[in-house]
């Protein structure tokens, strides 16, 4: 099992660290491919922190965007950064229905964000006698990360179609949350301002 961890320049380690410089390297295009898959998924979960900020402004209502953009962005952890959102909908004036709503959207958000993190720390692992293409080359948990291997569960690893799998259903939390924020927007926005239904005479 070796580690590929100076990407594109292909360089294999072992658990330790050391370079294995006369080990045969993955094939270049299954490096390519599985790398660009990676970034894909992550450009996909990017979608899903766009659609937050969003609604976290929407849902304080506040006067001045850019002053709420920045106190949202000031947090680095994603999950106090969904917390805030949470807060934010909860203390809104957003019926009950919609409040629940959020709760139910925002748990599934929750769960997503554990395998972005998977996906995040992992390291691209090849395995040259593995059986089958998925198993040969794809993103494993960290060997540094002793936990992971001593918590009595099977090590993690995330496959080519893994990943494919991972940016559809980022990409479908995003739109959803997008959904959302949308309805909220309506719901909250001053009746002045809302579309009036056309009638007939």
């Amino acid at each position: 099992m070796l580690y590929i961890t100076a990407y594109p320049q292909d360089t294999p380690v072992d658990a330790t660290g050391k370079i294995l410089a006369d080990y045969p390297p993955p094939d270049k295009a299954d490096l390519d491919e599985l790398v660009k898959a990676i970034g894909a998924a992550v450009a996909a979960w990017q979608l899903v922190e766009f659609r937050l900020v969003i609604l976290f402004d929407i849902c304080t209502e506040s006067l001045n965007t850019t002053a709420t953009s920045a106190a949202f962005h000031e947090v680095t952890g994603f999950h106090t950064k969904l917390k805030m959102v949470n807060r934010a909908v909860a203390e809104s004036r957003l019926d009950e229905r919609g409040k629940a709503d959020w709760k139910k959207l925002s748990e599934k958000v929750r769960k997503k964000s554990l395998r972005r993190n998977d996906l995040a720390h992992g390291v691209v692992t090849y395995e040259p006698s593995a059986k089958g293409r998925q198993k040969r080359l794809y993103v494993g948990q960290s060997p540094l990360n002793v936990n992971k291997f001593t918590d009595g569960e099977a090590p993690k690893i995330i496959t080519l179609r893994d990943l494919g799998d991972m940016q559809n259903a980022f990409l479908q939390r995003a739109r959803d949350v997008h959904n959302y924020q949308m309805a909220a927007r309506q719901a909250l926005m001053p009746l002045a301002r809302r579309p009036q239904p056309k009638t007939s005479r």
